[in-house]
């Protein structure tokens, strides 16, 4: 950014696309970066919701591979669909915790120094 526009940031406007930017990679991760039994799973929102209210026998498309081809999983016990399903949202809190440690363990101070309060 030019000068004059960089001076008119306020610390706050820096903070919001710091975190926002922190949440985007947390769900960017949580949605592309879990491996199940060596298969990539893809835990959108709507996928996490399909794969809670699955009943067996059933056969879900958990993801898709490096060349877009459809990935499979078949489950025909109860206790093989939870084990996945307790799987995937173990990874979305793993994130998400590190999302907050993130976070959390921030150091403003550098932009504290730089970056006007905004006036109210």
């Amino acid at each position: 950014l030019p000068k004059k526009q960089l001076s008119q940031l306020t610390l706050q406007v820096v903070k919001d696309a710091i975190l926002n930017d922190i949440n985007e990679r947390v769900r960017e991760q949580i949605i592309g970066g879990f491996v199940w039994n060596e298969k990539p799973v893809w835990l959108s929102e709507e996928n996490q919701l399909n794969f809670g209210q699955a009943v067996v026998p059933v056969t879900l498309k958990i993801g898709e591979d490096s060349d877009g081809k459809a990935i499979f999983e078949t489950f025909t016990t109860q206790a093989q669909l939870k084990s996945f399903f307790n799987a995937c949202m173990a990874w979305k809190q793993q994130c998400l915790q590190n999302g907050w440690s993130e976070k959390d363990n921030f150091d403003w101070s550098p932009y504290e120094n730089y970056f006007k309060e905004e006036e109210t």
